[in-house]
This record gives structure tokens, C-alpha cells and sequence, in this order.
């Protein structure tokens, strides 16, 4: 019988529906809900051939088996065992230079590769696919095909219509496929349908199911776009450009020690941190009073002046380096904000701050250098997500904020909107320029001649590759960071848009959520009476909360057995891996999904503090071992990589207790006149001039 006649689609349909009620019951529940409003399936079974219709348009050509063998062949061709793939950069073997720990723990790894036979520019890929994503579902019999052809470990197929995937019902004998892909056996098979047609969303729902699979995602994966459709060949290039900037954003634990060391001593010195409640009082306070969240964009030059004259109408927030640029105007902002913990910040506010020019009030995130707080008479601190402080010091008594990052601009709108401000506009915030050499507004640190060199190298050496949309559709240039700091932004406003207006006073990128004001005047009608901002600021300060020296205690043991039972989780993975190129792609996948799993179970922030270290490792083993396609190389390479790994997770936990225990006074603390990228006293780091790695140890 043809394997699509009348009788086996019908066969072929109500076995996957069994199949899925038993073993996908929540995808199930949305398919028994579909009916077919799009799609029809057109079978000859005179002719033998099959072909679906999106409305009046032919899917397949009139003959689909034809259509899908000639697809799977040309793909297969461009992606033969040993092709080379270009998605992210392979590791060299100084691209961990930084004179830390764990810097340099990485740097010593990698430079015991045999570079001499490895690629700088590709990752190959070996008799297996180690990551493959199928977008657009179609029949599926392409995917079942493409199976039968090739070994792929992680197959994951993206559609955002519930309809092709009821389709493929018919078509696909899913039943089959499916449970050849066991966890114990390194695969992974999963569905990823996400019903809109728009492309953000749609984006956002597939990232993060792509998430779960870093750094084998996006580092080894392979797209097979079906029906070369444009909608998804858009998400495609987004999901690529956008690892780009995500790995920039992984941290590393050289940086998590930073933090930490910055946070006991503030902690410990009693500055207060937000609470996790308000009170109405305060709420209510903020109801009726507008919010300026001033950020250092080009377009400020052309906005300054709707401040100047409204001054005190306005609750003023300054966001990191913008600080320079209101000096340079001579206005004071109500409060002050900054997040970065590196002692760039001392050197700006260092700079910025004078006898005659101070901030009334400071908010910073609790691991800013302690020497900023010393610059400023009032401060507080807050608690951010995406880091481990707050599951080790503030769960107890102090609020997180959310959507505080990558940029200070991200932390002032962030804590005005989490304050309950209700009408919030937006200043100087731009994401972009139209110029290199007009990247901020008039009177920013980065272009002051007396500023610290490192901020005015930032002006000089700025390479933006990227584009994006402005509020008269126009494009401007911009950056990864400034665009990552625009999706946060977007996202923090979808979130509350039900609870606050947003106004975009910039004249710079296109910012979703917001209504854009071009005229002063629109802008002054849209404020109140003149108040006393310093009332709120005192009344703020006085509900903020010392977190007491007992809880500093029991957090730093919470964090040492979170790290510890962490790092003999990866220990014992690795002990029993062999140093093959399979058997790393089962170790990477328990890993990097046991650990996730852990987090999205518990919302345990602490997650945070191995997360981007553990990724850093996993991806240089991807480098270590498909880089070559020489299988002997790549396998010596995995041992050297596998023992260092076991190296590191033996000593992170001894390191980190070692941070913690540290006592030593601000003035004594030599650590916190260096910026991450300069050495500091540490016994592990210089531990390892004395005892190398020697490969001659190695089986």
C-alpha cells in the first residue's frame, strides 16, 4: 500500500494522535482543539503523489515526495560529514587574557590545544548533527527523511502554527521518530510552537527554548528553514545576531568574586538596601508626579532645555554617565543611578562629583564598588535580577528589581517604574547615533580631555556594525549593547504598560511601549504642579532597610553550598565522561539542562553565580573538540580540556570561601582600586605561575 493513500494517512493520523495523548498530553490538548482553516491536503492516488495548499498557493509543487527528496539532498550537500559551520568564533588561545582566576584558569586550557591542526574561523561537524532546529513543519516528512539519512542528537522543530503541526499528523510518522530520541543516549527531541505571527514574540517564545541547549545552541547548531519561508528565515538571522550580544552578557565567575567582595563590604558598612514593600503613603506619592529618566543620547542637546524649564515639576533620575552631561548644564538630578560594579564607576563619579557639583541622593546596585557610596552623602542600594546576591543576602527583607540591565538607563527606568511612578518620560535614552563622533549628547565624560583615559578611549573606539529603527523610521547606527539594552528596555514596559504611561522625549531609536512627545509644550501639558522632590527623597531613604550581619553570614554559607554541590555535579558528570566527541555532547546536554531545570524549578537566583562560568567552559570544549575534524586531535584535546574542567570545580568552592572571609577595611581592600581587567592580590591566581598544567600528566 502507497505510504499515503486514503487508508494509511488516516492510519498514520490517529496512531501520532494516540501517541501524543499519551506522551505529549499538553500538546495534545492544544491540537484537538484545531480545525483546519488554511491547510488542505490534496492526495492522488492515481498518480501517487500528495501536495498541501496554504489557501490557493501549492506548498509542494504538485508532487510533495518529489519536493522533500530534492530538498533533503540539497541540504544534506550543504551540510556533508566534516562541514565547516560559521556561527560563533572558536576560542583562541589568549581570548581569556584577563590577569584573574578564572581568566586565567581558561587561558592556561586553551593554550594547551593543538592549535596546529584546529580551525580559527569554523567548528566542524562530525558523522553526527549535534544540534539541529527545524523551522517551519510542513507535511514533516522532510524531517523524518533528513532522520533517516543522518544521526542528529538534538532535534528541535519550531512552527508557530498549531495547524501544520495537526497537518503533519498525516503525513509524519511521528510515532516512530520520537522515542529514538532517549535522554541516556545523548538526544533530545521537543516541539517548539509559539501561536503568533509576530516576529518579536515569536522570536522571544523559540529563544527560550533555545536557551536550554547552550552553548551546543547556537555554537553546533544547524537551521533547515523548510519551504525557504521568509518569516522564519527572518528569526533565524535575529536568533543569530542575537547570540552575539547574549554571550557578552554570560559573566564570568572572575567577575561573580568582584561583585561579591564589592557587596560584603557595603553590607557590612550598613548601607541600607530597598525594602520589599513600600508604603502607600510613598505609593501614592509617586501616582501623581512625573518621572525623568535622563540617559547621555546625542538628541539630549536638543531636549535640555524642556528640563531646564521645568525643573520643579519633575522628579529627576540620572543614569550613570548622563550625570556629566547634567554638570555640563548645571542641573542637579533628584536621584542619581548606577549599576556597574567596576571601578570604572569610582573614576567617572570621581571625576564628575565636586565641592560645588554633588547628587542629593544615590541608588546603586549592591555590588557597585563601596567607594562610590563614599562619594555620595545620602545612598542606597538594590538588589537586581539576574545575579546571585539577592537568593544569598536579600530574600529575607529586601525587594529585586527586574529589567535593571545592561545599562544604567535600564536601572533608572527599571527602579522608577518598581518605585510606582505612573508617568514616566524618556530623555537622551536614544540606543543609537547617526554619527560616531556625536555618540553622546554635549558635555559627557567620554568627551572631556580631563576625563580618566579609559572613558575617553570609548569615544575613539567605537566599531558599530548594527542598525536600528528610529522614531521617524529612519536608520541609526548603534551597538550590541545599546540594542540589548533597548529589548530590556521593551520587555520591562510590556510588563507594566497596564500600570504606567511611558513617554519617549528622546529623538533616537523607535521604542516599543512608549508614545513619542515632539513639542515642549506637549510636554509641559502633560506635567503638574511644582513640588518638593526632597520630601520623597527623605521619605524614600527612611524606608530603606539594614540587612543585619547575621544574614551576611548565613548568606555567604547559602552561597558556598549552592557552589560546592554545583561543582560536584559537573565533577561527577565529567568523571564518568570519556573523551570522545559523543559522549561530550551527553555530558554538555545533562549538564547545561539539569542545571537550568534546577533554576526555572526553584527561581533560585543563585544560579547566577556559575552560570556564565560553567557556559564559557562548556563552550571552549566545543572548541577543544570540533574544530578539527581529525578525531585523534580532537579527542587529546577533550582529555585536556576534561581534566582542567575537574580543576577548576575542585577549586572554585576553596576560592569563593576565601572572598567571603577576606577582612580587610575599604581603605585596606587593594582590590577595589582595580578594574576587573587588572590583576589583585589572590594567592589561586599567582598558585597557578607556580604549579602550570603539564599535558606529560594525562593518560
Amino acid at each position: 500500500m502507497w505510504a499515503f493513500s486514503q487508508q494509511a494517512i488516516q492510519e498514520r493520523f490517529q496512531r501520532n494522535l494516540s501517541f501524543f495523548q499519551q506522551n505529549m498530553p499538553e500538546l495534545f490538548n492544544v491540537l484537538k482543539e484545531v480545525r483546519f482553516e488554511r491547510l488542505t491536503l490534496s492526495v492522488s492516488e492515481e498518480q501517487q503523489r500528495w501536495d498541501i495548499f496554504d489557501g490557493q498557493r501549492s506548498l509542494y509543487l504538485g508532487d510533495g515526495e518529489k519536493y522533500v527528496d530534492e530538498e533533503v539532498a540539497a541540504f544534506g550537500d550543504i551540510f556533508p560529514v566534516n562541514a565547516p559551520i560559521r556561527t560563533l568564533e572558536p576560542i583562541s588561545r589568549n581570548d581569556y587574557g584577563g590577569p584573574r582566576f578564572f581568566h586565567h584558569h581558561l587561558n592556561q586550557t586553551m593554550r594547551q590545544m593543538d592549535y596546529q591542526h584546529m580551525d580559527k574561523h569554523h567548528h566542524y561537524l562530525p558523522d553526527f548533527i549535534p544540534i539541529i532546529v527545524f523551522t517551519n513543519i510542513g507535511s514533516g516528512l522532510h524531517i523524518q527523511r533528513y532522520l533517516e539519512q543522518r544521526d542528529c542528537r538534538i532535534v528541535l522543530i519550531a512552527d508557530h502554527s498549531p495547524e501544520s503541526l495537526l497537518m503533519s499528523l498525516y503525513m509524519t510518522d511521528w510515532y516512530d521518530i520520537i522515542p529514538r530520541f532517549t535522554r541516556d543516549q545523548g538526544r533530545f527531541f521537543n516541539f517548539i510552537l509559539v501561536q503568533t505571527d509576530d516576529d518579536e514574540k515569536f522570536f522571544q517564545g523559540m529563544w527560550n527554548e533555545l536557551s536550554h541547549y547552550i552553548p551546543l545552541f547556537p555554537t553546533m547548531n544547524v537551521f533547515y528553514n523548510h519551504l525557504k519561508s521568509a518569516f522564519y528565515d527572518r528569526i533565524i538571522q535575529r536568533v543569530q545576531a542575537e547570540f552575539k550580544v547574549f554571550i557578552t552578557a554570560w559573566g564570568f565567575y572572575d567577575d561573580e568574586a568582584n561583585q561579591l567582595n564589592n557587596t560584603l563590604h557595603s553590607l557590612r558598612n550598613l548601607i541600607p538596601v530597598l525594602p520589599k514593600a513600600l508604603p502607600q503613603s510613598l505609593l501614592h506619592w509617586v501616582d501623581e508626579k512625573p518621572a525623568v529618566i535622563v540617559g547621555a543620547g546625542p538628541s539630549l542637546n536638543q531636549r535640555i532645555d524642556w528640563i531646564k524649564a521645568n525643573r520643579d515639576r519633575i522628579f529627576l533620575f540620572s543614569a550613570g554617565t548622563a550625570l556629566s552631561v547634567l554638570k555640563h548644564h548645571d542641573i542637579v538630578p533628584d536621584l542619581h543611578v548606577e549599576i556597574e560594579s567596576d571601578y570604572a564607576t569610582v573614576l567617572h563619579l570621581s571625576h564628575t562629583l565636586d565641592e560645588n557639583y554633588q547628587v542629593p541622593l544615590l541608588a546603586g546596585a549592591v555590588q557597585l564598588n563601596p567607594k562610590v557610596f563614599e562619594l555620595a552623602s545620602h545612598a542606597f542600594m538594590y538588589f537586581k535580577d539576574s545575579t546571585s546576591l539577592h537568593a544569598m543576602f536579600g530574600d529575607q527583607c529586601a525587594a529585586q528589581l527586574h529589567g535593571m540591565t545592561p545599562t544604567c538607563t535600564n536601572a533608572a527606568t527599571g527602579l522608577a517604574i518598581q518605585l510606582g511612578f505612573k508617568k514616566v518620560f524618556l530623555f537622551g535614552m536614544d540606543f543609537g547615533y547617526r554619527d560616531v563622533k556625536h555618540s553622546h549628547a554635549n558635555g559627557s565624560v567620554y568627551f572631556d580631555a580631563k576625563a580618566p583615559k579609559h572613558l575617553q578611549d570609548i569615544a575613539t573606539q567605537r566599531t558599530a556594525q548594527m542598525r536600528v529603527r528610529s522614531i521617524d523610521n529612519e536608520d541609526l547606527i548603534t551597538e550590541p549593547i545599546y540594542n540589548a539594552a533597548r529589548d530590556r528596555v521593551e520587555k520591562l514596559l510590556a510588563l507594566h504598560q497596564q500600570r504606567c504611561s511611558v513617554y519617549n522625549c528622546s529623538m533616537g531609536a523607535h521604542i516599543e511601549y512608549t508614545e513619542v512627545i515632539r513639542e515642549q509644550a506637549e510636554f509641559e501639558a502633560s506635567l503638574g504642579e511644582s513640588f518638593n522632590q526632597n520630601d520623597y527623597r527623605q521619605t524614600l531613604l527612611a524606608e530603606t532597610v539594614i540587612i543585619m550581619p547575621t544574614e551576611i553570614e548565613n548568606g555567604l554559607k547559602k552561597g558556598s553550598d549552592f557552589l560546592q554541590a554545583a561543582c560536584q555535579l559537573v565533577k561527577d558528570e565529567l568523571m564518568k565522561m570519556p573523551d570522545d566527541r559523543g559522549a561530550l555532547i551527553i555530558s554538555l546536554l545533562n549538564l547545561s539542562r539539569r542545571l537550568q531545570r534546577h533554576y526555572f524549578q526553584t527561581r533560585n537566583s543563585m544560579y547566577f553565580l556559575i552560570r556564565g562560568t560553567f557556559w564559557h567552559y562548556f563552550n571552549a570544549a566545543l572548541t577543544a573538540a570540533f574544530t578539527t575534524p581529525d578525531e585523534e586531535v580532537a579527542n587529546r584535546n577533550l582529555a585536556i580540556w576534561r581534566q582542567r574542567f575537574i580543576d577548576l570545580v575542585d577549586k572554585l568552592p576553596e576560592h569563593y570561601d576565601w572572598v567571603g572571609q577576606r577582612d580587610l577595611s575599604i581603605e585596606e581592600d587593594t582590590w577595589l582600586d582595580k578594574r576587573i581587567t587588572e590583576m589583585v592580590d589572590d594567592p589561586f591566581y599567582q598558585q597557578q605561575f607556580a604549579s602550570p598544567f603539564n599535558t606529560d600528566n594525562l593518560q
